[in-house]
Formats: C-alpha cells, structure tokens, sequence
C-alpha cells in the first residue's frame, strides 16, 4: 500500500440542516481520518494509523472504516478509554467553529504505546505519509521526538512526506509553540497543502505567493496553498500558477472542505496525474462537501463516476 495517514478521529456533533442550535448529528470526523475517507473513496488505497479507545462509539467509527475501505490493520485499541468530541458550529454562510473534548483521547498516546517501534517499522514499508498540524499538537515533546527522528529515516530510505499545516490555536500553547514545531518539520516535507487562513493565523503572511515563498525555502518542491472560494495556488517544478474554481452558492457547511482537496488532490497525484489536473480532482471534491453538513458526506451522495483506480 503507497500512502498512510496519521492522526486523529473523534465523534463528531454537528448541527442539521435547519441549523437548530438543540438538534445535533452524531458522526465522526477528523482532519486526517476526512483526508483518508475522501482519498478512499477515488478508490485509493490507504492505510489509516491512530490509536481508539474500547467504547462503543469508536468501535463504530472502526467498523464504519472499513466499510469506507480504510485500511485499519495500524489502528491501535487502547482498553478503558474513549476516543475524543468535537461539535461544529456552523453561521449563515458555512463557515465553522469548532468546540473539542479531546485531552484524554487515545491517539495521543500513540508513539508511546509498548508497540510503537512496530508501528514505525510497518511505516517504513509506505511510499508516502500524511500528517497535518493537527497531528502534531497531539503528541508530548517525547512523542514528537520519536516522530521527528523517525521520519528523518524515513525520508533518507526515499519516502515521500506530505503535510497540511491545518493550524488549530485551541491545541497549541501559544503561536510560537505551534511555530516552532511546525518549523522543525516542514524541511523534511515534500509535497506541503496550506491554506491560506491557516498560514495567515500562524505566521501573519499576507499572500499565496509569500507562503509559498516560506515552504521553498524550508526546500519543499511541491506546494498548493487552498484559498477557499478563490481557489488555489499551485507551484511545483519552478512554476507558480493560481487555479480558480466553482463558486457554490449558500454553502451548507465548510466543515472538511479542504481535507477533501487534499483527498482528492493526493488520489489524482499518487495515481500518477499531473498537479495542476490533480487540482481539478481536489476542487470537485471540496466543492460537494460544502453542500452537506457535516465533515463526512453520506456514502449515497457520492457520485458513481468520482473513481480514479490507484495501483
């Protein structure tokens, strides 16, 4: 299997489409386990690697995986504990606000559970691995470490690491915190996917261009800064190229929108498309996703001909 994704998944409340503030949708979701969803459901195949609880909710979410064709066999079970919540909030517009009960979740744990040389042993075997900023305001500074050092290794034995800065304040200290962890592991990243409020947020830089500029001189090589409605920003091979995209009037909610580029995004890649039509891919992707509520669109909304068959 080419690619694995690392990271966390949660239940998931989030409002329905009358937007009543007593009446919530139970589901799930994640920034990294929406990347995985979506990249499976272009048919590609993925391996998703966190660490769940013994509850029936992520049991659910375990069982639903696999019926997604997520790949599970990295998923670590942690007895007596309870995977993470979070609720969405969403205004007039669909734009979100995120509320979280996550700080015993058990993904936390997952480079310092007695397995963990195991896990980083069957990553080794990946041609490409994905983790967000989210990811990394998980973890304590030990598990951060053995993250780093490992995929120091991984990259020198030829993997391809993919990255989304996906900036959260609520799970950072402070913004220099976040900084400078973001800063240690960017030069190891090879294909980075920003958005631009997320960069703006952390590092207050006002353009694509500027961002992109920050990504090549920590020598990543292909770059796509996500501009919401506006499009995006490519650069890859000494070009830099803006791509606009569909404007979707009345959104319903933009919950997962941009993980959903990066699914659609990296299907089209790893399947060998060229960047800018991998674009396309990740816009069509994100432009459904807005029209659900939700992070996860129902399986049935799918559309049948939305297939790229990755080898």
């Amino acid at each position: 299997m080419s690619l694995a994704i690392i990271g966390e998944c949660m239940m998931e409340l989030s409002q329905n489409k009358e937007g009543s503030t007593k009446n919530y949708n139970l589901g799930y979701g994640g920034d990294t386990l929406n990347v995985a969803l979506y990249f499976a459901r272009w048919k590609g195949r993925v391996e998703y690697v966190t660490a769940l609880g013994d509850d029936p909710f992520s049991e659910a979410m375990y069982d639903d995986w696999k019926i997604e064709n997520i790949g599970v066999k990295l998923v670590q079970r942690i007895p007596n504990r309870q995977s993470g919540l979070y609720m969405v909030k969403t205004n007039d517009s669909g734009e979100r606000s995120f509320y979280y009960w996550r700080d015993n979740s058990p993904a936390r744990d997952l480079f310092e559970l007695e397995n963990c040389a195991t896990i980083l042993n069957d990553l080794m075997s990946f041609k490409y691995i994905y983790f967000s900023g989210i990811t990394l305001s998980l973890y304590s500074q030990k598990s951060l470490d053995i993250f780093y050092d490992f995929l120091k290794k991984y990259k020198l034995n030829g993997g391809q690491i993919i990255f989304d800065l996906n900036y959260r304040p609520a799970g950072w200290k402070n913004n220099q915190e976040a900084l400078d962890v973001f800063n240690r592991f960017i030069p190891l990243v090879n294909i980075a996917l920003p958005s631009e409020d997320d960069e703006q947020l952390l590092t207050g830089q006002g353009s694509p261009e500027k961002i992109i500029e920050r990504y090549l001189n920590f020598g990543v090589s292909e770059i796509v800064v996500k501009c919401g409605e506006r499009g995006c920003v490519l650069h890859h091979q000494n070009i830099t190229k803006k791509i606009l995209t569909e404007v979707i009037d009345n959104p319903v909610d933009t919950t997962a929108a941009g993980d959903g580029f990066n699914g659609g995004y990296l299907a089209a890649r790893i399947a060998g498309i060229n960047c800018e039509q991998a674009v396309l891919y990740g816009q069509k992707c994100a432009s459904r996703i807005v029209q659900y509520p939700g992070a996860i669109i129902p399986r049935s909304e799918w559309p049948k001909d939305y297939i790229i068959e990755i080898l």
